[in-house]
């Protein structure tokens, strides 16, 4: 992607950002106006005590995500996916800015595509999906064998792997009646605990498709 065509989107995001945020409030004047959570099509009071967020206790630093948006800024796809395997730990060697050579530590699964709902659709059946950490010192909490889940994706080409856009904040457990737990605490992403699948594909869908909109029309 071009300098021109990632500032395009980071402005796109900006805007975008700022009007769905308004979209946001206004909403959630209105269901808590209603004085009945019920009415509402989000979980307004998700019980997010029992999380164990990895990323909070990593040894790196990062921006966190306050709307669906942001997660969604850089992505490429949008898929649900069946986990296949626990993954494989590896280790890259990093330099650090002062010339400090360290190993950074690496968990990829495989991931069956069940459907993409949004952005370019991985080219095969099966995607390597990258997480940081070990099982042991995880910097991103990470998904096991057997788990289904939305996953909000960046494709890195160099080493034909995908990574959460966004750490926690892109991934969402799918159980077998399609209802939705997000791995994140966040409350734009905890709002979908316990909401039908059919919601969150909406709403990624909406923003996703927004959001190519203003890249698109050159703002």
């Amino acid at each position: 992607m071009s300098n021109s065509m990632k500032n395009k989107k980071v402005v796109a995001s900006c805007v975008l950002s700022v009007c769905l945020i308004a979209m946001l409030a206004t909403t959630a004047v209105s269901c808590h106006g209603n004085n009945d959570a019920g009415e509402s099509r989000y979980n307004l009071n998700p019980d997010v005590s029992g999380k164990v967020i990895a990323s909070n206790s990593a040894p790196i630093n990062r921006l966190v995500p306050q709307i669906l948006l942001d997660t969604l800024s850089f992505a490429t796809c949008v898929i649900i996916g069946e986990v296949v395997d626990d993954g494989v730990v590896t280790t890259t060697e990093m330099l650090s800015l002062t010339g400090f050579s360290y190993e950074m530590y690496y968990t990829t699964a495989n991931i069956k595509v069940l459907d993409t709902i949004a952005g370019e659709p991985p080219s095969g059946d099966i995607i390597r999906y990258r997480q940081g950490g070990s099982p042991e010192a995880p910097w991103h909490t990470q998904v096991k064998k057997g788990e289904t889940g939305v996953f909000i994706l960046f494709y890195r080409e160099q080493i034909d792997q995908y990574m959460a856009a966004a750490f926690e904040e892109s991934v969402w457990y799918v159980d077998g009646k399609n209802k939705l737990t997000s791995m994140s605490d966040q409350p734009f992403a905890a709002k979908y605990d316990g909401i039908d699948l059919g919601i969150l594909i909406e709403d990624v869908k909406e923003a996703f498709a927004l959001a190519e909109e203003w890249l698109n029309s050159g703002t």
